[in-house]
């Protein structure tokens, strides 16, 4: 059964996020119906597949729409989308809302669980880009014997994200010594939703912001070859692009640089977006009865039921599914399971993988060994030691502290366009990508080799 089902990615996401993820291309227009789906637990995150014949529609209608648009508009146009989402959920941090009325409130919830549909629809597209011309662009120029460096410089953000500019800043500020309590104060208060991935996660705080700043002892080095990176990547960008002739090779290199930024872009929003609805979620807790913590693990029918006075809460359920679940949306129709019933469902779809050769994309070339250090978020941060390689699924912002001191960095998933390619780059750190199973085959304080020359880890002891 593995074979019929796209694996996408595996993130800490609880059922409220998850189940709204599954509704996303349902409509009858757009770029294709994928009514099957799978959202399933991975070890300590939760993995979503789609049935594969659906979702490789889904990249050829896209991959049609991405030759004939005008990449320009049509990027401004997507930002803009987010900014909209980010609008909205402004207002909504702005209001009253422990004095609005039951069916205010639950018409509040239905709005918001309608938009984050529409909203996931627009953050998966990244990665239907990703299996369509960004994959095609890696297995062009991937024989050539500057394909590595090329495909640095075609993925180099065109503009600096918000979450980039938060890195710098705070750069700079370890740089000047002007980490007084004041300055990172206005440094949280512009910044605190960074680290919220959830509605439900902690943003940050002035303690946090200095636990970075311990971890933080070249700032100098990183600001400079930051820069310099960046500078050289879009220079040799726009180089490149200038040579090349063939119509179809040119498009596939500016969609790759057009995403390269649009899907780091994505967090800007979302993460600010999310913290300004946390006040939204603890109204939902004031009002269910339910703890902060589990009032994402229902669907937005069941909040909905309930908060208009038609259903009534089952702690005990709630309860096994914070402790683990599955969904499946089987021809658009929900079914959700917890316990041993998700772990079933899962199998479904897992493969062993034991005893195989971990092998990946090569983001940024160099070797390194060390000791293996899983980790899927970031309350496991303080388990990771410099020199140690990172192995993860797939690295996000608040992962950038730990990867400066990881001797080489190992991905489950991604493209030339990910979070860890970026950042790998711009640390010059060895860098595999898209192992697929690297969080399945090592252990922690496994040592390994990476040879991020030929894309390729292997265990020494």
């Amino acid at each position: 059964m593995s074979n019929t089902w796209q694996r996408l990615w595996a993130r800490n996401f609880s059922l409220y996020l998850g189940e709204r993820f599954l509704h996303v291309f349902l409509k009858p227009h757009g770029f294709g119906r994928c009514p099957n789906k799978l959202f399933v637990p991975e070890g300590n995150l939760y993995a979503i597949y789609f049935a594969r014949d659906e979702f490789q529609r889904l990249v050829a209608n896209y991959r049609r729409f991405l030759f004939r648009c005008n990449l320009g508009v049509y990027a401004r146009q997507y930002e803009q989308d987010f900014q909209r989402f980010l609008q909205w959920s402004g207002r909504v941090h702005r209001r009253n809302l422990r004095a609005l009325s039951a069916a205010d409130f639950a018409r509040l919830l239905e709005e918001l669980s309608r938009r984050l549909v529409d909203f996931a629809e627009l953050q998966f597209l990244a990665f239907v880009a990703l299996e369509g011309p960004l994959q095609e662009l890696e297995r062009v120029l991937a024989p050539r014997p500057d394909g590595g460096s090329l495909l640095q410089a075609v993925v180099t953000p065109y503009r600096q994200t918000k979450i980039a500019r938060a890195r710098v800043e705070l750069l700079r500020l370890v740089a000047a010594r002007k980490t007084t309590a004041a300055n990172l104060s206005a440094y949280v208060r512009r910044y605190a939703w960074l680290p919220v991935y959830e509605f439900i996660d902690p943003p940050m705080t002035v303690a946090d912001v200095r636990r970075q700043v311990r971890r933080m002892p070249h700032t100098t080095n990183e600001l400079r070859q930051y820069r310099r990176n960046r500078r050289e990547s879009l220079r040799a960008y726009r180089m490149y692009l200038a040579r090349v002739r063939q119509p179809r090779l040119r498009r596939l290199v500016q969609i790759a640089h057009a995403w390269a930024y649009l899907k780091e872009m994505r967090d800007d929003y979302r993460r600010h977006a999310y913290y300004l609805l946390i006040p939204f979620w603890r109204e939902v807790a004031r009002r269910t009865g339910l703890p902060f913590a589990q009032t994402n693990c229902l669907t937005a029918d069941e909040l909905l039921r309930f908060l208009s006075g038609n259903g009534a809460l089952d702690k005990k359920i709630i309860a096994a599914r914070q402790r683990r679940y599955a969904l499946r949306l089987r021809h658009g129709r929900l079914e959700i399971y917890r316990g041993r019933q998700a772990d079933r469902l899962a199998r479904l779809v897992s493969g062993r993988a034991l005893n195989r050769d971990v092998r990946g994309t090569v983001a940024y070339s160099g070797q390194a060994s060390g000791r293996v250090r899983i980790i899927s978020h970031r309350g496991e941060f303080k388990k990771f030691k410099p020199g140690e390689i990172l192995v993860t699924t797939m690295t996000h912002p608040e992962f950038v502290p730990i990867m400066q001191q990881a001797a080489a960095i190992v991905t489950d998933e991604g493209g030339i366009t990910c979070h860890a390619a970026i950042v790998a780059r711009e640390l010059g750190i060895p860098c595999i990508i898209g192992t697929k199973i690297a969080t399945k085959v090592f252990n922690d304080g496994d040592v390994v080799e990476v040879d991020a020359g030929k894309g390729t880890v292997r265990i020494l002891k």
